[in-house]
């Protein structure tokens, strides 16, 4: 456990730089949902490691760096931590391609619930190519897996 630990924090840190980098106006909506994407990873395949708890805190850390509603992210982050884990089993033995449909569908519900928090505090947001971002989280899964098992057998043969 303890050598997954250190490369947790590290892919949870990068996440986060990743998800508040400055981007142009015009790449704004070309934004994958990296911190989601890498927690999702951790919850699939290493669910000893990371939990509920774990995504909660993310989540807070999240609603803090980019000034949402305070829980909005957490209470989210939450529950799809609590689906995963309820089939991680089912998930880690599909192909990466049918693994990148059930991304989607996480995605989708992610930016289903931050619409619906959002609207409830009356923060609107654009439509225009709001949910592209769950296809382009959902095609960023493969990089994301490779990456992620990558530094993970580096890790475990040291």
């Amino acid at each position: 456990m303890k050598n997954h630990t250190s490369l947790m924090f590290i892919s949870f840190l990068t996440g986060i730089i990743l998800s508040i980098m400055p981007l142009p106006d015009f790449m704004h909506w070309f934004r994958p949902q990296w911190l989601c994407l890498i927690l999702l990873f951790w919850l699939i395949y290493f669910p000893e490691n990371c939990g509920i708890g774990i995504a909660w805190l993310l989540g807070l850390l999240m609603d803090c760096v980019t000034g949402v509603p305070l829980g909005q992210h957490a209470l989210i982050y939450a529950f799809l931590a609590y689906l995963v884990l309820k089939f991680h089993v089912s998930i880690s033995n599909v192909p990466r391609w049918q693994q990148m449909g059930l991304i989607l569908l996480l995605t989708i519900i992610n930016l289903l619930l931050q619409k619906i928090i959002l609207n409830t505090a009356n923060i609107t947001i654009s439509n225009r190519h709001y949910w592209f971002l769950a296809v382009l989280s959902a095609l960023c899964w493969p990089i994301v897996c490779k990456v992620l098992n990558q530094f993970n057998r580096k890790k475990l043969i040291y």
